[in-house]
């Protein structure tokens, strides 16, 4: 949702995702339903032992999208479409291939199941099947009609030649009549009012030597009344159509002017073109399918290619994309999915809930819920929003404000730590608050001009220990700064760590039992791991090559810690490495990730790094490390790379798990059933901002389910923590305005290791004690029932990808103030 400066308006809203599953190594989705009990049902094909397509499973899941049941269908090899019968089952189509002696051939199928999945008739309509010739042929419509039985159309070729045809059915599956069209590229058709059918179909013009599109109506025996040709200026594609309450409106694409463009015509009951529609970008678009919705309007579900016009990446395959169109074809919203893999969307249906259901292309299955859309008032720096999603709730905060670390506190409230940057001015403000459980603001503090907290802790003689930098005055230089206050956030003492020459800063942090182990970081390059007592003042001092993202104590009381060598690999990104001390902060052991090369996913040779940002120790004495792989050639597409070690640093096993554009991990916890949960963001709109992501994968590193859950894509996530109740705390800020104004944002859910509970998301602004900000009251109230907290240490600080970007922001802020004096 777009928040408008100063104006109150209606604005149609952006669904929010509510979850998307991936179904690794299943092979393609190419349509889906909702069942009547509010559920889905796809298929997937059944892959032989050659590694060929043996039939197909159809798949229920429930309302989340988790398995419930999956049936198999044979003499099958591709699926195009599912659609409802009246007795509450599905009829499905595709295609079947047969190899012999004639040749090779593909012929269409159409399938019957009952509402169980169980099969009740399979029927191959094997044209030309005993001549040596090249057929290939499939369905790619169907509908049932009044009279129980179904009108199917199916697109083949035969040798050089292009045909399609019209094929009604019975109840039972036995054709009644067919109708052959040449020279024809595609074909769908669908029952009219009258009970005759409409057919429609591509077809060469030989005039202007491009391909056109042909309406063509048919009476209840498949006699032709009328046709109507009509096109764009080169060639034109229908790919859906559906019926109006005036007529027909069609979806596909056309190519204008040497790229494909998406194409949407509206015609009357008589074919006579009313309107046209074309969408997209600078490279190839277009829509697979079309659906009225509630309201009116239409759903639009395609593919858009790269656009550098509206584009944050501008490259490779462009976006799976969904349209959303008024009943004048006039865009309401759109969103475009900024994970690679998903190249295009094939289906999208509207739920009965008001939301929508979406398959797609990529290299795995693929299936999304949207929650509805509403028009509701859009009020500057007030936000109240709910829809259906896992357990969550969300807070927005004051102007200028950005979150960089957040930690749970004893009382079962949270402390957030970082800064208010005051645009005007150039000036930016350590910052503190406190909140209770259902993040009401207690209260707030700036203990600090030209400073930046980046981690918080609560210790255990009460108050927090903070760790970022701040500014030295009289040179364009970061220094380290550590400071603890009391539980009210005042003051008790405060210290910097400088090298004249260097940027210094703190990300992360321990308290020990006699002070605090501190890793400085220095000019992204190096870590100086820091003993302090109880004041801060030095005990002892230890120096490694690379920057520290993550620190963990380990039971032997030494100590664990992740991140990456700076400069080392073919581009610096950095190898990531894991350094395991003892309590003095002396090397026992430590492992570097090296640049890998292999044959990617995406294309051909491609060379990696991993930098590993979250360390946690594991129930049987070893580790396990998390942090992103990242592409040279991909442009922002990373994978999450994970690596299990044994209490001598020995790998035991690794695992590469398919990413996204803008994704990176910033925690890894274990889970109670042995595995583990990955915190993390990905950018899935291919916007300036970023969704919240969890990917659960079970004790050998294999991915069990993996969930996006954000507002609007606005959001920038920098810290990731578990709370008492085995949920997650994600904060950052979000983006306010195309000036670039933020707010400080949280969000809040629920037990991740329950996967059956749905709720209602909650977003509010909470009340910002400062003069100068918004106030609303919260309403939200959670159960804080005390449970164990899996992780030793459940809090994650910035990542030092994050830590580098603040630092260089600040960087540039104290170089333009010293211009001003």
């Amino acid at each position: 949702m777009t928040l408008v400066s100063l104006l109150v308006g209606i604005a149609g809203a952006i669904p929010v995702v509510e979850w998307n599953i991936t179904y690794s190594n299943a092979g393609q989705i190419f349509d889906v339903q909702e069942t009547r009990d509010g559920g889905y049902v796809f298929a997937v094909p059944k892959y032989s032992q050659d590694g060929g397509v043996d039939g197909y499973y159809l798949i229920k899941t429930d309302a989340l999208g988790y398995e419930q049941w999956r049936k198999p269908s044979e003499n099958v090899t591709s699926l195009h479409n599912i659609e409802k019968t009246k007795d509450g089952g599905y009829i499905l189509i595709g295609s079947r291939s047969i190899y012999g002696d004639f040749g090779s051939k593909d012929f269409p199928v159409a399938i019957k199941v009952d509402a169980s999945g169980n099969e009740e008739w399979n029927r191959s309509f094997d044209e030309n099947i005993d001549k040596f010739d090249l057929v290939r042929g499939g369905f790619n419509s169907v509908q049932q009609t009044r009279d129980g039985g179904y009108i199917l159309a199916e697109t083949a070729s035969r040798d050089s030649s292009y045909y399609a045809r019209v094929i009604k059915l019975d109840s039972g599956g036995d054709m009644e009549w067919f109708r052959k069209f040449e020279k024809s590229f595609q074909a769908l058709v669908f029952e009219t009012q009258d009970s005759g059918y409409l057919f429609l179909t591509s077809i060469e013009n030989s005039t202007k030597k491009e391909q056109d599109s042909k309406l063509i109506n048919l009476d209840a025996s498949g006699k032709e009344i009328w046709n109507r040709t009509f096109g764009g200026k080169n060639i034109s594609y229908i790919s859906s159509m559906t019926l109006t309450d005036d007529g027909y409106i069609f979806a596909g694409h056309t190519y204008s002017s040497g790229t494909s463009d998406a194409w949407l015509v509206k015609t009357d009951f008589n074919g006579k073109e009313l309107w046209v529609k074309t969408f997209g970008g600078t490279n190839d678009d277009g829509f697979r399918s079309i659906q009225k919705t509630l309201d009116g309007g239409y759903i639009l579900a395609g593919y858009i290619g790269a656009d550098g016009s509206n584009d944050v990446l501008p490259y490779l395959m462009g976006d799976a994309w969904l349209v959303k169109v008024d009943t004048d074809g006039n865009m309401r919203w759109d969103m475009k999915f900024g994970e690679l893999d998903m190249v295009s969307i094939v289906s999208a249906r509207q739920t009965r809930d008001g939301g929508y259901i979406i398959a797609g292309l990529s290299e795995d299955s693929w299936l999304m819920k949207l929650g509805n859309e509403t028009e509701s008032p859009v009020i500057s720096q007030i936000e109240n929003k709910k829809d259906i999603a896992l357990n969550v709730w969300t807070k927005t905060y004051g102007i200028g404000y950005e979150i960089y670390s957040v930690y749970q506190t004893k009382d079962g409230g949270f402390i957030f730590a970082g800064m208010k940057y005051l645009q005007d001015s150039n000036d930016y403000h350590a910052w503190l608050m406190k909140t209770d459980a259902s993040g009401n603001l207690q209260w707030d503090i700036f203990p600090g001009d030209d400073s930046v907290f980046l981690t918080v802790k609560e210790v255990k003689h009460g108050g927090f220990i903070l760790g970022g930098y701040q500014s030295s005055y009289g040179m364009e230089k970061l220094d380290a700064s550590l400071q603890e206050t009391d539980s009210g956030g005042k003051e008790r003492w405060k210290k910097a760590y400088s090298d004249k020459n260097k940027n210094e800063g703190i990300s992360d942090l321990l308290e020990v039992d006699d002070g605090y182990i501190i890793p400085i970081i220095v000019d992204d390059k190096e870590t100086v791991l820091l003993k302090t007592d109880k004041n801060g003042n030095e005990v002892w001092m230890r120096n490694y090559s690379g920057a520290t993202s993550d620190i963990q104590q380990s039971e032997d009381r030494g100590y664990i810690l992740a991140g990456s060598e700076y400069g080392s690999g073919t581009y610096f990104i950095g190898n990531g490495w894991i350094i395991k001390t003892d309590k003095y902060g002396n090397k026992s052991w430590n492992i570097s990730i090296p640049e890998i090369s292999k044959i990617a996913e995406r294309g051909s040779l491609e060379k990696a790094q991993t930098t590993i940002k979250s360390v946690q120790e594991t129930k049987d004495g070893g580790y396990i490390a998390v942090g992103d792989v990242n592409y040279f050639s991909s442009k922002g597409f990373q994978d999450t790379g994970i690596i299990k070690l044994d209490a001598s640093g020995n790998v035991q096993w690794n695992r590469t798990i398919k990413g996204g554009i803008g994704q990176s991990v910033l925690s890894i916890m274990e889970s109670p059933d042995g595995g583990y949960i990955i915190g993390g963001k990905i950018n899935m709109y291919r916007t300036t901002g970023v969704d919240a992501m969890i990917l659960k994968i079970d004790e050998s590193g294999n991915e069990l389910w993996k969930k996006t859950i954000s507002e609007d894509g606005d959001e920038n996530i920098n810290s990731i923590i578990r709370t008492s109740d085995n949920g997650l705390m994600f904060a950052g800020s979000k983006k306010v305005d195309k000036d670039g104004q933020f707010k400080a944002w949280f969000m809040k859910i629920g037990n991740i290791e329950r996967r059956d509970t749905v709720t209602n998301v909650e977003s509010k602004e909470i009340n910002n004690m400062s003069q100068m900000d918004a106030f609303s009251e919260s309403d939200i109230n959670l159960s804080n029932e005390s449970t164990s907290i899996v992780s030793n240490k459940p809090q994650r600080s910035i990542p030092f990808s994050g830590f580098i970007e603040v630092m260089l922001s600040i960087m540039l802020i104290v170089f333009f103030k010293r211009i001003k004096r």
